[in-house]
């Protein structure tokens, strides 16, 4: 029985030590050409590549993906979606929600995380802010002929809503704008 297994362990041993012959001499970087082939990993590397591409612009990534979100979140929701100009930081991400095929919303992040626009559209005339402080500063101001509620605290304002052609706005803005600011970031979107 001892000499069965001996045989056997030598008999496993054996075709251990060809295949790392075989192994050796195959992957021992000498291909038929006799070019030395090699391959280079980063350092770093771990699991797949990455799959993301930044894009300085929209535009540039609207380009590269071969469609529009803002296109695809107004076609979803039947109207139109503008988009937000004059912000007053500079935008690092923009992420485009449909919530629950009743509002559009659109947040713009800038490079701090207390930099942020959040705007939401929807069909009606409810205040769709999902906001509900209660600001020391509420003042009705008019832009492009339309009734805009602004709201904030000592001056500086973080929430501007109204109503137009049917559809109800809201557009937050941490950490909180002049006047001015929001009547320019308004304009855009009217």
């Amino acid at each position: 029985m001892l000499r069965k297994m001996n045989n056997r362990v030598c008999g496993v041993m054996l075709a251990a030590m060809m295949a790392a012959a075989v192994s050796a001499t195959a992957c021992g970087g000498q291909g038929s050409t006799g070019k030395t082939v090699t391959a280079q990993h980063p350092e770093d590397f771990v699991g797949m590549p990455n799959p993301f591409t930044d894009n300085a612009t929209l535009e540039e990534a609207e380009e590269y993906a071969g469609f529009s979100p803002m296109a695809e979140l107004s076609q979803v929701l039947g109207f139109s979606v503008p988009e937000v100009k004059n912000i007053p930081f500079e935008v690092t991400s923009t992420v485009y929600t449909n919530g629950w095929n009743e509002f559009a919303q659109v947040e713009y992040q800038g490079k701090s995380q207390d930099e942020a626009v959040l705007f939401r559209k929807a069909r009606g005339t409810d205040d769709i802010s999902g906001d509900y402080n209660t600001y020391s500063d509420v003042k009705e101001v008019t832009v492009k002929e339309v009734s805009v509620t602004l709201k904030g605290d000592d001056g500086q304002y973080k929430l501007a809503i109204w109503q137009q052609d049917g559809f109800a706005y809201s557009l937050n803005y941490e950490p909180g704008g002049s006047q001015a600011v929001f009547v320019e970031m308004i304009q855009s979107v009217q």
